[in-house]
């Protein structure tokens, strides 16, 4: 039985495998060029983690943004009827003075990149300060720009996002900050007041951190704490005598509450998944073992983000439970992403460390890499890719014989299935796009392939340049850098309308639009739409909002913020029980095959927990009954109640409707 062999000795690697030589060589270099490693990770970024332009939430910041450019176009819309979550951040103000010129989508794709930018160069620094070996940092930084990073509840949230909003900008101006403090440069880490105007909630850890930090360094621990204590004994009165905490916080009524839970269910810790509280714990229990670990400001800033980010997941759960509104809304859990973030270069190092110390620490290692290399280890397809890795590399390492050829075969037979199963994982989701199986199959056209061809090339490109600037003068080094990062930029340039016109989307887009454009409509107030579109979360709201820009009458895009506002969140349980019966058959329909584990928290968001019937003309009546309400687009047909139809959506006019049924009433 041979002894345990040290890791990726020089020695080792050359005469055991040469892509491992070239792979740990090439990384060697990045190690020594930050501005190649930075396009690569870059390259990678845009690889794995592409830019999908109008969607998810940065529809809702989008039409915000509109709404800054044209004031008061929206102002029917149920989402900003009542007031929404802008009053809260200058975002879309800004966002909106580039807007009025270069139009939304091309303003929100140079503020997705640039803060892109920003992040990856921000967590570079991080990840030195943390980790001083040059190499173990390249590694970490590598992985960072590859994955999502998800916290909170539901994976509803993630530090690496793929779209635009307030958040990408303020975590990255956060992380900057952060690094600006922890080295000292006090006054540039007062870049945390632009990150805490853009998104208050997301940077308000951040600034807790820098503020006890410096208090810390000037002032020393004891200043840190006692105001600490001042602050928790102010908090506990507060929350202690209702007269106060009402008049500071507010209240939120019972009925208002379940609104918010019934739409927005991640606010609530209680709804989390088993595997959300698992990434929770193992990444408290890493910066714990940091906190012992390190010293200095790293220390400092760790054992701050520490308990900023479990004291506010705590206070998360205590105020699901209390009447005080701002206590609530203010959504204190959302500071656990600092914790999310911190954790990354304190588990590179903890593997290596582990690896190191000999055998039996070694499982532990490929365990930990495990838990951040593969999002689910018992999912099915995992397993089979663990499985199928796993065994030939057995043979290889171990042999077949009853005596092993190394004491070590299990941790490292096991690491090289995870790696493996990790790259073919990778390889998933980036021919996939967004973990869509169905995708490349069923838009094999030359305009997507084509298109995703493209997608693939630039950062490749790119990639394959950065790493030509090792051995490149001066002046070829800047133009390199251009270079790449044009390709990285054509590389982000979402797919999003390739998408709907192979999907047919486009061409009912256009049937409606042409049918508006025969039409008078009132010319003192926007007009409303019922449009619900396809599938869940998705429908036809960017088209509403963007294309025709007019109010929609109801999506459940519009409750995203209905913790903000009560009339908000009553009003739009009042018009989810009216359409249900509209919207809620063709929904259930699409998502029986795409996601089948939310069928009940979709019916429970339209108040209709059994299976809903087929719908009637009765259904259809009550809704034209709504005033100001223009048009109404179905994909049901109730004969000579409909004003145009493209053989699958039907138009309704309800005005003509109302006529038609006081006609038959005489």
């Amino acid at each position: 039985m041979q002894p345990t062999k040290p890791l990726l000795t020089h020695s080792n690697v050359i005469s055991s495998n040469p892509i491992s030589y070239w792979l740990l060589h090439g990384l060697y270099q990045l190690a020594e060029n930050p501005v190649a490693l930075v396009i690569v990770a870059l390259g990678l970024n845009a690889v794995a983690i592409p830019y999908f332009g109008l969607f998810h939430d940065s529809i809702l910041y989008g039409v915000q943004t509109l709404n800054q450019v044209d004031p008061g176009h929206f102002q029917q819309d149920l989402f900003f009827k009542y007031g929404s979550q802008d009053q809260f951040s200058l975002f879309s103000t800004l966002a909106a003075l580039l807007a009025k010129y270069l139009g939304l989508s091309i303003t929100f794709y140079l503020i997705y990149f640039a803060s892109k930018i920003v992040l990856l160069l921000a967590f570079q620094q991080f990840v030195c300060l943390i980790e001083p070996t040059r190499r173990i940092a390249s590694a970490t930084f590598l992985y960072f720009s590859v994955s999502w990073i998800a916290y909170g509840g539901l994976q509803i949230f993630h530090v690496n996002e793929s779209f635009t909003t307030p958040r990408l900008p303020a975590i990255a101006l956060t992380v900057l900050a952060i690094t600006f403090a922890m080295r000292g440069r006090w006054v540039r880490s007062l870049v945390i007041l632009l990150a805490f105007l853009l998104h208050p909630i997301m940077a308000m850890g951040g600034l807790i951190g820098i503020v006890g930090l410096f208090l810390w360094d000037k002032l020393g621990g004891r200043w840190v704490w006692g105001c600490g204590i001042v602050g928790m004994v102010g908090l506990t009165v507060l929350i202690g005598v209702p007269e106060l905490g009402q008049r500071v916080f507010g209240t939120m009524s019972p009925d208002w509450k379940a609104e918010v839970l019934r739409m927005n269910p991640y606010n609530f810790p209680e709804t989390w998944a088993v595997g959300d509280w698992q990434r929770i714990l193992v990444a408290v229990a890493l910066v714990g073992y940091g906190i012992v670990t390190y010293s200095g400001s790293i220390r400092r800033m760790l054992v701050l983000i520490l308990i900023t980010g479990v004291g506010g997941l705590a206070l998360t759960e205590m105020a699901t439970r209390l009447p005080y509104a701002l206590l609530f809304q203010g959504q204190p859990y959302r500071a656990i992403w600092l914790i999310h973030l911190a954790q990354i270069p304190i588990a590179a190092s903890c593997i290596v460390r582990f690896w190191n110390r000999g055998n039996r620490s070694r499982t532990l290692a490929v365990l930990l890499l495990a838990h951040f290399a593969i999002p689910s280890l018992l999912s099915s397809i995992i397993l089979i890719f663990l499985i199928m890795v796993f065994a030939p590399a057995m043979v290889g390492i171990r042999g077949i014989s009853r005596q092993p050829r190394r004491a070590d075969w299990f941790p490292v037979t096991l690491g090289i299935a995870v790696c493996g199963a990790a790259l073919m994982l990778f390889a998933v989701q980036v021919l996939s796009i967004t973990y869509q199986w169905h995708v490349l199959f069923d838009y094999a056209t030359p305009e997507f392939v084509s298109a995703y061809l493209l997608r693939i090339a630039f950062p490749v490109a790119a990639c394959i340049m950065a790493g030509c600037m090792l051995l490149l003068t001066a002046l070829s080094f800047r133009v390199v850098i251009v270079v790449s990062v044009l390709l990285m930029m054509l590389a982000s340039w979402p797919l999003l309308p390739v998408f709907q016109r192979l999907d047919g989307r486009r061409a009912t887009f256009d049937f409606v639009s042409s049918y508006i454009q025969t039409r008078s409509w009132p010319q003192d107030r926007t007009p409303t739409i019922y449009f619900p579109g396809w599938e869940w979360k998705i429908g036809a709201v960017d088209f509403i909002w963007f294309d025709l820009q007019w109010n929609n009458y109801f999506a459940t895009n519009q409750l995203a913020g209905n913790m903000f506002n009560e009339s908000n969140a009553m009003e739009g349980k009042r018009r989810s029980q009216l359409v249900a019966m509209l919207e809620l058959p063709n929904i259930l329909r699409y998502g029986r095959t795409k996601y089948p584990a939310m069928i009940s928290f979709i019916q429970s968001c339209y108040g209709y927990d059994a299976e809903p019937p087929p719908p009637t003309p009765e259904d259809l009546l009550r809704l034209c009954q709504e005033p100001d309400l223009d048009l109404i687009v179905i994909p049901y047909a109730f004969p000579g109640l409909y004003s145009a139809t493209d053989g699958t959506w039907y138009i309704y006019d309800p005005a003509v409707v109302r006529t038609q049924q006081r006609t038959v009433q005489h």
